[in-house]
């Protein structure tokens, strides 16, 4: 472990294993997120709660772009920081359902104001 890594583990509450936890727990996020968008495409809205845009909408949207970031025309990144966001691992990727990018980029085109500005 680095001398850096070393000095903010404690603060940040980390230990061995706590990695592989965070790791099935944005699994288990990503999954109920995705079944809850799936449920309500076949009730006949876009959004998680109900038939109008709610904070857990905008919240969902900007989160997806760290897991997979907008298109470079929708949000300039530096290759190497665009690089870091696209590094997620397998189970991630797989869980990283199409209909929760189908959300976040309807959630920017009719919600948020697109280019982002990093």
């Amino acid at each position: 472990m680095s001398p850096i890594a070393r000095y903010l583990a404690p603060k940040y509450g980390w230990s061995e294993g706590c990695g592989v936890a965070a790791q099935q727990r944005v699994v288990e996020i990503l999954t109920m997120l995705a079944r809850r968008l799936h449920a309500q495409r076949e009730a006949g809205s876009p959004y998680y709660l109900g038939t109008a845009l709610t904070a857990l909408d905008i919240y969902s949207a900007t989160f997806m772009v760290l897991l997979k970031p907008l298109p470079q025309e929708q949000c300039a990144l530096p290759d190497a920081l665009r690089a870091t966001f696209e590094n997620i691992d397998d189970a991630t990727r797989a869980a990283l359902d199409p209909i929760l990018l189908e959300h976040r980029d309807r959630t920017y085109a009719e919600h948020l104001s697109l280019p982002v500005e990093i």
